[in-house]
């Protein structure tokens, strides 16, 4: 192990120590976990958004082709019984954890993340579809990010008329 601190030199720096870091979680999701959720971004350039309800219209949400992400933990909730005027409805949840160098493969970045660029995309897992609602830098050294999490909240059927990709699934 390197000395993060500030003395400088040894035999292991810092880019040493991270690209150790991406090997050991890529091991342990290969060897242990090999669990995986689909992720599409969202495409705006072929989306046509209402422009002053932001609400999809014509030929609604695109999204780049689907990325399988390796991930260390997927958690699915499935929601509770809601009684509403027009009967029961339920609601699942999506909490995700992940290396973050295998996530960007889906072609966000660190920025990406912080300026809430996720916001629109969607992911596959355990056969439901999933909004992505939050996205958390769980694991950082050196303001270099190793982990991330994201929550999503399950997007019912009757809703793929925004996203008529998904009506196939």
């Amino acid at each position: 192990m390197s000395r993060l601190d500030w003395k400088e030199g040894g035999r292991f720096d810092r880019k040493a120590e991270q690209q150790s870091i991406d090997a050991a979680l890529r091991g342990f999701q290969n060897a242990e976990i090999e669990d995986s959720v689909t992720y599409w971004r969202w495409w705006p350039e072929h989306s046509q958004m209402h422009a002053v309800y932001d609400e999809a219209t014509g030929v609604g949400l695109q999204f780049h082709p689907p990325v399988d992400v390796p991930v260390l933990h997927a958690t699915h909730n499935e929601g509770p019984n809601q009684d509403t005027e027009t009967g029961f409805y339920f609601v699942d949840d999506l909490y995700v954890t992940m290396s973050f160098s295998q996530f960007t493969r889906t072609g966000l970045t660190e920025a990406d993340v912080r300026t809430q660029n996720y916001l629109r995309d969607r992911v596959e897992y355990d056969g439901k579809l999933f909004r992505v609602t939050q996205m958390h830098v769980t694991g950082q050294i050196s303001q270099t990010d190793f982990v991330v999490s994201f929550e999503g909240s399950q997007i019912k059927p009757d809703e793929y008329i925004l996203d008529p990709q998904f009506q196939a699934l």
